[in-house]
């Protein structure tokens, strides 16, 4: 029976590379746009608090904008907690083992 799958490989590795794992390139996507996410989500903050510093916000501003970091920080951090998980199980099997957060 001949396989129907009609895959392409791109392969980056390098001659000093021992241990090459194959993942789907919508793995690699999925990690880069979280990654991004978080690093707007780490600019957002830093103009947050570039405007707290400056005392440019009422009290009222100041708590609403403190909900919505907070709010931020932690959706964020859950996303970026669940993107670890899918990129520990094929680090599972390999020599390097899973990352852990502590």
């Amino acid at each position: 029976m001949q396989s129907t799958l009609n895959r392409q490989v791109i392969d980056i590795t390098t001659a000093d590379d021992d241990e090459v794992m194959l993942l789907p390139s919508v793995l690699l996507s999925d990690a880069s746009c979280e990654a991004l996410n978080a690093i707007q989500v780490l600019d957002d903050i830093a103009s947050l608090l570039y405007i707290i510093s400056n005392n440019q916000l009422s009290e009222h501003q100041y708590q609403a904008m403190a909900r919505f970091a907070y709010e931020t920080v932690t959706h964020t951090s859950q996303a970026q907690y669940d993107l670890l998980q899918r990129l520990n199980e094929p680090l599972e099997q390999s020599k390097f083992g899973t990352v852990e957060v502590k």
